[in-house]
């Protein structure tokens, strides 16, 4: 005799589980729009909030965005957050200038480079050279949108910053 095709909650046997029972309320749509335009969340909601505090401005250096991503085996940066936060559109002729740990892009009319039409910033070998940053390396992006300014650094030069800054966190192991 052929087996008849059964439901997910059920087995051939009988019922696996019941059906849970849910309220019209739980399978209400959700307005989503309106969650993220508003401070308020429904009282079903559990989920993560949609509204975050606003950033502090106190900091020295002002606003700031920051990505960490690797360089890719071509030199490209594998993140375009950063780059989107400084509003560059592609092909938009950057400068650059590396000193040890960093590399410092600005967005200038006469660039020499340029962001790739897909919206990446590579980096040039002498550029990595000069700033001994390797392919395939973890670097910081760090995007200030008031001075139309990106910076790459070197992970390592962000763990010296942060054991100089914050010893009794970041003392040698043992």
């Amino acid at each position: 005799m052929p087996t008849q095709p059964h439901s997910p909650t059920s087995t051939p046997s009988g019922p696996a589980h019941p059906t849970p029972h849910r309220s019209p309320a739980a399978t209400a749509p959700v307005d989503i729009a309106g969650l993220l335009t508003s401070n308020r969340r429904p009282s079903s909601f559990t989920g993560v909030p949609t509204r975050f505090p606003a950033p502090k401005l106190d900091s020295p250096i002002g606003e700031i965005h920051c990505a960490t991503t690797t360089i890719d085996i071509g030199g490209r940066l594998g993140a375009r957050s950063a780059i989107k936060a400084l509003q560059w559109q592609p092909r938009q002729p950057v400068t650059m200038s590396a000193r040890p740990g960093l590399i410092t892009i600005q967005a200038q009319p006469t660039g020499r480079w340029r962001v790739s039409g897909a919206g990446y910033v590579n980096l040039p070998a002498r550029m990595r050279r000069a700033s001994n940053i390797a392919l395939t390396e973890h670097v910081l992006m760090v995007a200030s949108p008031e001075r139309d300014l990106l910076v790459v650094y070197d992970i390592a030069l962000l763990a010296t910053a942060l054991a100089g800054t914050t010893p009794d966190i970041w003392r040698p192991q043992p």
